[in-house]
Formats: structure tokens, C-alpha cells, sequence
């Protein structure tokens, strides 16, 4: 173990000086760091990753070990020092007594006490690092776990066994290193709550067959198998909801965005069957909608109307008009803090 943790730390605290044409002093100096590296390594314990909201999970020492030396190798000292708000991963080499060896990794450098490294091999050693985050994720036990459908706004606690089927169901995922594009949850917008003991998960169902996991700054992909997405809808089942006057939004077929007076806006069209993604956004639209507050009292509405979202289910449409401030939908008028860009924004429906 010594041994393998030797090979991790030589490219990782030494790596300024492993390039090319290192001089003979600089070879001095590697053969004395390395002597100081045997002495602290041989109380190292375990290795973790930590989150940047502090959550805190053990990575496989077998596979950070095994492949370090090779994905540390080509990181170069740099001039320009790795900021905190660009960290993205802490690695953490516990000791019994003294205090932890810590390497703080960002998408294009990575520190080691007061020494940045960058250069051609960063972005790829974040990479790694995400990937082996992401597995670990998954590689824990549940304790308990709580079904929450938001759009529904109802939510189940899972007996013993239930939890278990669906931890067992999450582990065989595979991990996916990139998405194409982003993709909003799809109703009804299952999050599983879950106690690992030493923490808490959240996973939300994008898709039937792919769910995210947040770790801080960062958010971690996976393909799942879609009976997960079936038992969900048995365990809390996607029943209409009388009470919000939204609902029936979700089942659109067809969502249309139409200029008025704002002539800055594209008229477009988009097809829930075209893809996840497309469906997806119609969904996140209609959340941006439900944030819109009610009023109770005559509100007069500015006189320019900038533009309408028509929502197509069969040959039922459903319109909002969107002004500044305000929206208004089936009758009602409500205020927005600015939900008339986000959707905007959201279907790219801006000229350039």
C-alpha cells in the first residue's frame, strides 16, 4: 500500500519537476522530496474526494492508485494560481496522526499547497477525477429513502425493502462522462432522497432512462435501466392534480412561441416528440410559469403585450401572454420576477 501510494504522490507533489530536461539541481531536489515523501505517506489511511458544499466520498483506492501516476504526468507547473471559486474537487489523503495531504483539482489546474499545476494534461486529469467521483457515488449503502415527485407536490417515504431494490437498481448504472445537451427533469420531476449514513444523495429522474446526482459545484450523469422509471410511477403515481391550474400544460403536444410588440423575439415552434430534450424544456417552461404570483385585486396590465407562449395539446390551445411584469393565463394575471426572459432564454428564442 506504501508502494502504490509512493507512485501516487511522486506526479502529483513533484510534477513541476518531472518535464522535460530537468536540470541536475532539480534532480537533487526530486531525489530529497522523494525522501520526504516516504516518511509522511506510510500513515496515509484512506483517499476521499470532497464536494464544494462539503460532502465527502471515499474513492476506490485500487483504481485512483493504479492510474495517478499516468494521469498526473503531463500536468506542468504554473504562474497562474488555481482561484477558489474555480475548484471543483478536493482530494484528501488522510494520516493517522498528522494532518491530511490535500489536492485541490479545477477543470483547468489543480493546487497542491501553494503550487499550481496546469498545462496540456489539467483538463484531462479533472476529468478523471470526475469520473472516478461519479462511481464512487454509487458504490456506498442506503439507509433510507424518501420518493418526491415536485410537480406533484406529494411525497413518499420507501419501506426497508424498497430502498434497498432501488439503491441495487442505481449501482448498476453506468456513468456517463459527458451529455450532449442539457436535459430538464420530465414530469413529474422524481428526486430520490437519499440517508447513506455518513451522508445524503440526491438523485433526480431525468429521463426514463437517465437520473443526475449534484456533488457541489458539480453534477454527475448516469444511464439507468427504465424500470426504475416504472416502479417510481408505482410508488407515487402521476395523478392529475385539480387544484393547479398548470397541470394540464405538461400534457402539450406542441409549444409555440409568437411575437407581439417585442420584435427581438424569433417565432418558433417546438415538438415534444422530437426529442427528451424538447420535452424537457416545454416541462422547465411551465415550472417558470408556476412561480408567477397570483394577484388578487384588478391589476392593470402595461400596454404592450411583448409576446405568447401556445401551448398545443391535440386541438386544445392553451395561451399566456407575457408582458413586463406580468403574465397572463387562463384569465388570471400574475407577477413574474423576470420568468419572461428565462423562458427566453430557456428555448433560445432570442434573435442574435
Amino acid at each position: 500500500m506504501r508502494t502504490c501510494l509512493r507512485l501516487f504522490l511522486y506526479p502529483v507533489l513533484l510534477v513541476g519537476l518531472l518535464l522535460t530536461g530537468c536540470s541536475a539541481s532539480s534532480e537533487r531536489q526530486l531525489s530529497e522530496m522523494k525522501e520526504q515523501i516516504d516518511l509522511e505517506v506510510g500513515a496515509v489511511q484512506k483517499v476521499a474526494v470532497l464536494s464544494t458544499d462539503g460532502q465527502e466520498v471515499a474513492l476506490d483506492p485500487a483504481a485512483f492508485l493504479n492510474d495517478l501516476p499516468a494521469e498526473g504526468k503531463e500536468l506542468e507547473l504554473s504562474d497562474t494560481p488555481l482561484e477558489r471559486e474555480d475548484v471543483r474537487y478536493t482530494l484528501i489523503l488522510y494520516r493517522k496522526v498528522e494532518a491530511p495531504l490535500v489536492l485541490e483539482v479545477g477543470e483547468r489546474a489543480s493546487r497542491f499547497g501553494d503550487k499550481t499545476y496546469g498545462g496540456s494534461g489539467a483538463a484531462n486529469f479533472y476529468r478523471w477525477v470526475r469520473q472516478l467521483t461519479g462511481e464512487a457515488l454509487l458504490q456506498s449503502s442506503v439507509r433510507t429513502a424518501d420518493l418526491v415527485a415536485d410537480d406533484l407536490g406529494r411525497s413518499v417515504s420507501m419501506t426497508e425493502q424498497e430502498a434497498a431494490s432501488l439503491w441495487q437498481t442505481l449501482q448498476s448504472a453506468d456513468y456517463l462522462e459527458t451529455v450532449e445537451e442539457k436535459q430538464y427533469p420530465l414530469y413529474p420531476r422524481y428526486r430520490l432522497k437519499l440517508d447513506m449514513g455518513a451522508g445524503h444523495l440526491e438523485a433526480t429522474v431525468l429521463t426514463p432512462t437517465m437520473v443526475s446526482i449534484p456533488f457541489g459545484k458539480e453534477t454527475h450523469y448516469y444511464r439507468i435501466q427504465g424500470s426504475l422509471f416504472s416502479t417510481l410511477t408505482e410508488w407515487l403515481p402521476p395523478n392529475h392534480v385539480s387544484t393547479d391550474p398548470f397541470e394540464s400544460l405538461f400534457k402539450a403536444d406542441e409549444i409555440h412561441i409568437q411575437p407581439m410588440a417585442n420584435l427581438a423575439i424569433q417565432q418558433q415552434v417546438r415538438k415534444m416528440s422530437d426529442s427528451t430534450i424538447d420535452l424537457g424544456m416545454s416541462h422547465q417552461c411551465i415550472r417558470l410559469l408556476k412561480s408567477g404570483i397570483l394577484q388578487s385585486k384588478p391589476t392593470a396590465l402595461p400596454r404592450q403585450e411583448n409576446y405568447r407562449i401556445i401551448f398545443v395539446s391535440g386541438e386544445t390551445k392553451s395561451t399566456v401572454q407575457m408582458y413586463d411584469r406580468y403574465f397572463v393565463y387562463d384569465g388570471k394575471v400574475y407577477t413574474h420576477g423576470g420568468v419572461d426572459q428565462s423562458v427566453l432564454d430557456l428555448l433560445n428564442a432570442k434573435r442574435k
